[in-house]
């Protein structure tokens, strides 16, 4: 089909902004920062960078929040009685702790991938084991029972000893 102009969006963007947050209203204070202008921001706070290009492309294709959380461990803490006043998750300055540098915050950064993946192969082989058990134990009782969504139920409801790992 083709239409005579570009049809309406569904929803006029003005008319959800800052209504994300479980109904209720949240005002958005913050600009809009380019991608230069988000890592002058971290440049301020403390952050040592020793190649902006290399900073640039890291902050353009990971993106900012997502580099932020990285940041979190290396920025100061705030004193005892400065904590937690604006929201119960705030307790460090935006200032970054002395000599940290991009490598640091990138090096976090490609630790927790490589922790992430691992965690995911394990979970991958548990997923296997475990669909190897329930498969001999459900043949066990009927070669069909595959085919029949309450077996798993009415087996471990019936002996649930069945789905020990071997030893």
């Amino acid at each position: 089909m083709i239409y005579p102009q570009t049809p309406a969006p569904l929803v006029d963007p003005l008319v959800i902004k800052g209504r994300f947050s479980y109904g209720r209203q949240v005002s958005f204070r913050k600009p809009h920062l380019t991608v230069d202008e988000q890592l002058d921001l971290l440049i301020s706070r403390g952050l040592d960078v020793h190649d902006r290009d290399r900073a640039l492309r890291l902050l353009r294709y990971v993106g900012y929040y997502r580099l932020a959380g990285y940041v979190y461990p290396f920025r100061i803490p705030l004193p005892e009685g400065r904590r937690f006043i604006s929201s119960r998750a705030h307790a460090r300055s935006n200032a970054i702790a002395a000599g940290i540098s991009l490598s640091d915050v990138d090096a976090l950064r490609l630790f927790d991938t490589d922790l992430r993946l691992m965690v995911l192969e394990a979970l991958a082989d548990i997923e296997i084991a475990l669909g190897a058990v329930l498969a001999n134990v459900i043949a066990e009782h009927d070669i069909y029972g595959h085919l029949d969504r309450g077996s798993i139920h009415g087996l471990w409801l019936r002996d649930p000893t069945h789905l020990h790992a071997p030893r």
